[in-house]
């Protein structure tokens, strides 16, 4: 009994040890990534793209961006998105299929101009 006591106390400490390693290498990971300095070019080129994506957006049918922006926005699911809007799920993946097709159609004629 004794032994068994003994061993299962090491391996809580182990697990403790691995833990905190990994809670520090997390946070130092972290922080490095929060640190990185953002170029202003960066920062241009990525307004530049919502811009345009936020344009092919608002030319879709109210229908069709209604389901990209709860799906892809909000990260509603399927399920969620079919019963916020009292419609059936296959009607929910029709829609998103017809809006990333009408996306993609309106994206490449946006980037021909």
């Amino acid at each position: 009994m004794y032994t068994i006591a003994l061993n299962h106390s090491r391996s809580t400490l182990r697990k403790r040890k691995s833990l905190a390693r990994l809670g520090a290498m997390l946070t130092t990971i972290f922080r490095a990534e929060t640190q990185k300095q953002v170029l202003p070019e960066e920062v241009v080129i990525q307004n530049e793209k919502e811009a345009v994506l936020w344009k092919a957006l608002n030319q879709l049918d109210e229908r069709f961006r209604t389901v990209v922006v709860l799906q892809y926005f909000h990260e509603l699911s399927i399920t969620e998105i079919s019963e916020a809007l009292s419609t059936h799920e296959g009607t929910i993946h029709s829609r998103l299929h017809s809006a990333r097709e009408k996306l993609k159609d309106a994206l490449e004629h946006l980037d021909q101009e």
